[in-house]
């Protein structure tokens, strides 16, 4: 990923692996002490917690969204 990248939230202590990708960051929230492993791919058309102290191996496909009808 390239910084800035401006999520809902990001609490203390939260490391990002190498070439992660996100998608829609301002609905992604991260609790403090949170790991996210390399490669891991993030898109969050719907909203997305990532609580405390969650650890996310490598390689991780987290797709959300919202459908209205």
């Amino acid at each position: 990923y390239q910084e800035p990248i401006i999520f809902g939230s990001r609490g203390k202590n939260v490391c990002i692996g190498d070439k992660c990708e996100f998608g829609n960051c301002q609905n992604i929230y991260l609790d403090d002490d949170v790991y996210i492993g390399e490669k891991t791919c993030i898109y969050a058309q719907g909203e997305v917690q990532i609580k405390k102290g969650s650890i996310l191996a490598d390689r991780i496909d987290i797709r959300t969204a919202n459908h209205y009808y």
